[in-house]
């Protein structure tokens, strides 16, 4: 039995033992801020427009990215999800400030903030960016909003070929903030950690 993970570059499906592995994506973004240290997050990098490029100015040495190219390792690479991180205080009381889950995932600095907790808690192998699946979709025109509950709301359903039409080309400005927060996040760890992406298709 195999399994899968997302990292730096991509998705990634391992089999038993850690010798074994497929990257199936590779996306990356270019990234000029300066290097320093890691406390405290640093926000002073100045915004650009979203810029998406293929790179490999990752660390080959980073052990996440070593398993995820098939390297042995000693053990499974570590991370943990913004989802398996609501029981920290520190993200319960930022959620209380900002209870609009939308806002903290389209504001770069909350997701920032947000992504480097576990890291500054506990030192996983990767730090993966806060975000969620359905947040392209206003870049193509099908808007959305999530209850508090995290139970997403789609306004205007897809029922018809006449709705299909009414969506447009995906319109990257409107995502800028991705682009923006991985860009830090890669500052912030100043090549001692792996930054993951991810992404969900059928």
């Amino acid at each position: 039995m195999g399994f899968s993970f997302p990292t730096s570059t991509g998705v990634v499906c391992c089999s038993p033992g850690w010798k074994s592995c497929s990257v199936f994506v590779h996306l990356g973004l270019n990234s000029s801020c300066p290097s320093g240290t890691l406390y405290p997050l640093k926000r002073k990098c100045p915004p650009r427009k979203f810029r998406v490029a293929c790179s490999s100015s990752f660390s080959s040495d980073l052990f996440l990215v070593k398993a995820a190219r098939g390297d042995p390792v000693s053990r499974p690479p570590v991370w943990m999800m913004h989802q398996a991180g609501l029981y920290m205080a520190i993200d319960r009381k930022l959620a209380e400030r900002y209870p609009s889950f939308r806002e903290r995932s389209e504001t770069t600095d909350l997701i920032v903030e947000i992504s480097m907790q576990p890291w500054e808690a506990f030192r996983p192998d990767g730090v993966i960016i806060f975000s969620d699946i359905l947040t392209p979709l206003p870049a193509f025109g099908f808007p959305f909003d999530i209850e508090e509950i995290r139970v997403p709301i789609i306004q205007t359903l897809i029922h018809s070929e006449a709705r299909l039409k009414t969506l447009h080309p995906l319109y990257l400005e409107k995502l800028h903030f991705v682009g923006e927060s991985l860009r830090l996040l890669r500052w912030e760890v100043n090549g001692h950690n792996a930054v993951l992406g991810f992404v969900e298709a059928p």
